[in-house]
């Protein structure tokens, strides 16, 4: 199961949302891979999930595997969302950021 995210924040993946991502999907019964372009990162790892240097403009799947996967996307997907809505101007409204997901 997975889905094709366009990462429009203007809010990298660093050091603190990464051990966010890290530490929710690690609550559920499924195994999360990020990919951008050719490399992909465990997202149970901060340190994997730093290395893809997610930013502005990236287009990303987000694959996950077990008991839980639809429902950990799903999750994962608001999580996101919510990480972008933490680091936003305040001149900037909530349409103007974040992730377009798709299901694939």
């Amino acid at each position: 199961m997975n889905r094709s995210i366009f990462f429009e924040s203007p809010f990298c993946i660093h050091m603190r949302p990464a051990s966010e991502v890290a530490k929710f999907v690690d609550r559920f019964d499924a195994v999360v891979t990020f990919y951008k372009g050719g490399s992909f990162a465990s997202a149970s790892s901060v340190l994997d999930l730093m290395s893809l240097d997610i930013d502005e403009g990236d287009n990303l799947r987000i694959t996950a595997v077990g008991h839980e996967a639809e429902q950990v996307l799903d999750s994962l997907c608001i999580m996101l969302l919510t990480l972008c809505h933490k680091g936003l101007p305040s001149k900037k409204s909530p349409s103007h950021c974040g992730v377009e997901f798709a299901a694939a």
